[in-house]
């Protein structure tokens, strides 16, 4: 599936997830019913202080085609700069403003837009106010992010910086820059 037929692909399931009737996790071939504010089998992870993430569809729930999950309660927050060998993301900010950079592009998003940023291309992002903001986010495939988000969040507290870049190796994924800062949002 090319990257065009892809993100159609994911913008255009929004409508259908809205009207498909709700089914038990893990019955195959059933529609995926998730209501606002909750995560799927209640799974819900937290990133310290700085966001909780409800997972909305995993890599179980779709033969490891896709992992889509929300971010909620993110607070001036973002990954180091990092790059994906195996996996396209994308963003679809809820609530708040974000700043993205992919590549050598730079992009403010808010509410209701949309980024694609494809496998094998550095990216970083932040949530850049003080109010609380919101974003979904998918991989396509779901490879191992599901299992790099549970590990990143293990023990209630961020890793340590020195840790990073083994946890993400380990994930298919390299750290290749700093989160962005405060001040990059000015």
């Amino acid at each position: 599936m090319n990257r065009r037929d892809f993100v159609a692909c994911a913008v255009g399931a929004i409508p259908w997830l809205a009207a498909a009737r709700e089914a038990e996790v893990g019955q195959p071939g059933l529609a995926i019913v998730v209501r606002a504010g909750t995560a799927l089998a209640d799974d819900v992870l937290k990133l310290g202080d700085r966001s909780r993430m409800h997972f909305k569809v995993r890599g179980g729930e779709t033969q490891g085609g896709a992992l889509i999950l929300e971010h909620r309660e993110l607070r001036r927050f973002g990954p180091p700069r990092h790059l994906h060998f195996a996996q396209d993301e994308w963003f679809y900010p809820l609530a708040g403003t974000f700043l993205f950079e992919v590549g050598e592009e730079r992009f403010e998003l808010h509410p209701g837009d949309f980024l694609f940023a494809p496998r094998g291309v550095p990216h970083v992002w932040m949530h850049v106010e003080e109010e609380q903001g919101r974003v979904m986010v998918g991989f396509h495939p779901a490879g191992a992010m599901e299992d790099f988000f549970r590990k990143f969040t293990a023990g209630g507290a961020l890793p340590t910086p020195e840790a990073l870049p083994e946890l993400f190796a380990a994930h298919g994924m390299k750290i290749v820059g700093p989160p962005l800062t405060a001040s990059a949002a000015r």
